[in-house]
């Protein structure tokens, strides 16, 4: 079973190209789901599903960030699945102070 440390450690080293910073400290990261009752999602095959929030819709850097998350994936699991959805105005709100220094 893949830990909900390793993944968020692996996700760790990805860094948005826009914002410079780890998609971790900038709540990119959602629900990580390792399906960890010995099944796997019988969709996708798939151990282990992440959400990751990108931050506008349409959002340009979409698929580096999907393969930089499939890359870092791949390495604490060999079966994962990536829902890339997008973030609600509040948690852009408090991405934006987060960026400002709490100054939004």
């Amino acid at each position: 079973m893949t830990s909900r440390e390793s993944v968020f450690a692996a996700l760790a080293k990805v860094i948005d190209p826009e914002l410079r910073r780890p998609i971790t400290e900038l709540g990119m990261v959602g629900k990580i789901t390792p399906f960890d009752d010995g099944l796997a999602n019988s969709d996708t095959d798939a151990s282990l599903g992440v959400e990751i929030k990108l931050t506008v819709v349409g959002c340009p850097a979409a698929e580096r960030i999907r393969t930089d998350v499939e890359q870092a994936l791949a390495t604490v699991s060999p079966n994962y699945e990536v829902n890339m959805t997008v973030m609600t105005a509040d948690e852009r709100a408090e991405l934006k102070a987060k960026l400002l220094g709490g100054r939004a």
